[in-house]
């Protein structure tokens, strides 16, 4: 990735997958995403519009682990 996006990026940037068309295991409606870079939601009509923010809320937790 350093190679093929040397200049294009910040320095501290990490890229984790350069996927595109990326479709969600157990989707309802097997929506295809073009990217996925925030959390994604679905309920029985289908996807919700995570760019929403009075229709899509979440919480992001964590626990340490221990071994």
């Amino acid at each position: 990735m350093r190679d093929r996006l040397f200049g294009s990026w910040e320095g501290n940037w990490v890229g984790y997958n350069e996927g595109h068309d990326v479709e969600l295991p157990r989707s309802t409606k097997g929506t295809r995403l073009a990217y996925l870079m925030y959390p994604q939601g679905e309920t029985a009509e289908g996807p919700l519009d995570s760019f929403d923010p009075d229709g899509f809320k979440y919480t992001i937790t964590s626990v340490p682990v221990t071994a």
